[in-house]
């Protein structure tokens, strides 16, 4: 367990990259910026999520994109039991299918959950993101629909149980899209 007093005020989530064992996070009441959820670190109005412990007793394992939210997958790296992301209905940025992050037309396929269990990339799908499948380790096989013409860096980074992979020939575009993988 950590304890952050009443006067840390900086974003200390990188703080706790690789701790694996941590299992909470508790926040001085009296602290200006942050608060603890179960464990949780969050900001002080509770309404963002900014690191859940690997071994926490009450993982987050939904976090849901409010309207006026703007989020990259840095938002969602630190959560390391997140099985889906959802968005609030009439966002003007982003959508969700089954429980993936997508920019708001479906183009742009922008954040898998390490954690989901079955990931598909939606037919119609034109961009794979940066980092969209990063140390998702929950699949050995990938489909990769046709529409797609771009794989983004390090888009399947540190999935170390991918095995079977087929890249159509619409891709044009992918650099460092599978690295650290097995």
């Amino acid at each position: 367990m950590v304890v952050l007093g009443d006067t840390m005020n900086y974003p200390p989530e990188s703080v706790f990259r690789g701790c694996y064992d941590l299992r909470a996070i508790h926040v001085d009441e009296d602290n200006a910026h942050f608060a603890s959820v179960d464990g949780n670190l969050y900001t002080k109005d509770k309404e963002r999520l900014l690191y859940a412990p690997e071994r926490s007793e009450n993982p987050v394992t939904s976090i849901t994109v409010k309207k006026d939210e703007v989020v990259t997958y840095m938002d969602f790296v630190n959560h390391m039991k997140l099985e889906s992301v959802l968005v609030e209905d009439g966002h003007a940025r982003y959508s969700s299918k089954d429980g993936i992050l997508y920019d708001v037309t479906g183009d742009t396929l922008i954040y898998c959950p390490r954690q989901h269990k079955n990931p598909a990339i939606a037919e119609g799908t034109k961009v794979i993101g940066s980092h969209a499948f990063y140390n998702n380790n929950h699949f050995s096989t990938i489909e990769i629909p046709n529409s797609v013409t771009t794989i983004g860096n390090y888009a399947f980074e540190a999935c170390y149980g991918l095995k079977n992979i087929t890249i159509p020939e619409s891709v044009h575009t992918m650099r460092d899209a599978f690295s650290l993988c097995d």
